[in-house]
């Protein structure tokens, strides 16, 4: 029984520690300029079409939230930017509006590694899905 309390103590220690690095990482990031696009992960671009399929057909309205395919080219046509919370982490594209940002973004997790990128934002990725991990 013990074992077992240790074991979620330091579950819940190392989900609050990537939390922290995951708000310093954005934080840091959003104070950069420009941020180059690195892709949507392959993985994920099929998991986010068909969750919004899934929510199209259940009869949730999706007319505020852009369809990932196109998304994906808004970011790659231009410079994103991290939004952060004390909660939440999204990668949204520069020129988005704060009240559109909901609509138009996608979690660090959701980004592809690639070589020579900036290694704060590969950071960033690492930890975003290693917290997912942690939830799912």
């Amino acid at each position: 029984m013990e074992n077992m309390i240790d074991r979620a103590a330091d579950g819940d220690f190392e989900k609050e520690r990537l939390k922290a690095v995951r708000i310093d990482l954005a934080r840091e990031l959003g104070g950069m300029e420009r941020i180059k696009f690195p892709g949507i992960d392959d993985e994920a671009f099929l998991k986010l079409e068909g969750e919004a399929a899934a929510l199209e057909a259940a009869g949730y309205d999706l007319s505020r939230i852009t369809p990932i395919k196109d998304l994906t080219e808004r970011l790659a046509s231009g410079d994103m930017r991290m939004v952060t919370t004390e909660c939440v982490t999204l990668v949204a594209p520069a020129g988005c509006k704060e009240e559109e940002i909901e609509g138009n973004s996608v979690f660090p997790r959701h980004l592809r590694i690639v070589d020579g990128m900036n290694e704060k934002l590969k950071e960033l990725i690492e930890a975003d899905r290693e917290l997912y991990s942690l939830y799912h």
